[in-house]
């Protein structure tokens, strides 16, 4: 499965197309071929001259970038393709900031995980300038970095880590030491702070790019039609949910199995009972609160053996080792392969 990422770009008024010399020759050729001069193609297409000029100059200095629409705009104008435009490197941005964008994203399995990972940990508020991954586990963290370098062409200038240190703990060392853990630059790391609340470190992972926090939130609004086209992509989204927002508990003495998954939003409920349903997995649901029962959260409960069975053989924990183990260790239980 390829995604076109252009078809998601398209049409926006808050991306900007760069536009290379090149291009910018093309323009005021086919400009001056059918309207003269740029003065009465302003006026026929009601631009203000100097906003116009801008767009169009060869001057380094005085350029400014056209968005998706305007780009569009003069290609009707002029009456040109607009893949004129695009042909050859993409790059895109806001303000002042442009990035290398792939056209066709490559949306294997791996890259369904990743986006599931990122739609349970990730801080998913469409609308801000940058990806926001929270984790305790470095795994995870090394996980989401190499995945948004690898579909979405981050840069590891883009990246900065926040990490957040219990009380109890050194918190220049334990940052260090998550630093290390998921093998990036010391550059990387920003800052490092103690929170009374927490009683495992965490780490905060951002990438700083409105281009592609724009694409990422496009292609979210049509991730489930995607994935449901094919039920390998569907799993593959459900095994990097799990990793972040699922767990496994086990009652050996009973054989008594059960994965539950948590909720913030209503919407990540419904989206991923429908994908289990997809999946011929049963499951219920209930109600979950934190320590102090002060807020209260959907709960999918899986526990049934068949579809627990069929969850460890289709879905898994992906990237999350430790409670894939967990998981693969309760299913021999069941089976009967391993002693309770």
């Amino acid at each position: 499965m390829n995604i076109d990422t252009l078809s998601y770009l398209e049409g926006r008024n808050d991306i900007r197309l760069k536009l290379s010399d090149e291009k910018r020759k093309l323009l005021l050729d086919k400009i001056s071929e059918k309207y003269g001069n740029v003065t009465i193609f302003c006026k026929r297409c009601g631009m203000n001259y100097d906003t116009a000029g801008r767009w169009l100059t060869l001057s380094v200095y005085r350029r400014r970038e056209p968005s998706f629409v305007i780009s569009e705009k003069f290609c009707n104008m002029l009456d040109i393709k607009n893949s004129a435009l695009t042909d050859g490197t993409l790059v895109v941005g806001s303000g002042h900031s442009f990035q290398k964008v792939p056209k066709t994203i490559r949306a294997d399995e791996n890259f369904w995980e990743g986006f599931g990972l990122y739609y349970g940990d990730g801080q998913n508020k469409i609308g801000t300038n940058e990806f926001v991954f929270t984790s305790i586990t470095p795994e995870l963290s090394i996980f989401a970095i190499k995945w948004f370098r690898k579909y979405f062409g981050a840069n590891i200038s883009d990246i900065r880590v926040y990490v957040y240190v219990p009380q109890s703990k050194n918190r220049q060392t334990e940052a260090n030491a998550m630093v290390k853990a998921i093998k990036i630059p010391v550059s990387c790391l920003k800052a490092s702070y103690h929170q009374k609340k927490l009683s495992n470190t965490c780490i905060l992972t951002m990438v700083r790019n409105s281009a592609l926090r724009y694409l990422f939130d496009e292609i979210s609004k049509d991730a489930e039609r995607l994935i449901t086209t094919d039920k390998r992509m569907a799993a593959a989204f459900l095994r990097g949910y799990l990793a972040a927002e699922g767990n496994v508990y086990m009652q050996k003495n009973n054989r008594v199995c059960c994965v539950t998954i948590g909720f913030g939003k209503r919407s990540e409920f419904e989206m991923i009972g429908r994908q289990l349903t997809h999946l011929g997995i049963e499951f219920t649901t209930s109600h979950g609160a934190n320590k102090d029962r002060t807020k209260f959260y959907p709960k999918i409960d899986i526990h049934k053996k068949d579809s627990v069975i069929r969850l460890y053989e289709t879905v898994g924990f992906g990237p999350n080792k430790k409670r894939h183990k967990r998981l693969e260790s309760a299913v021999k239980i069941l089976r009967g392969e391993q002693n309770a």
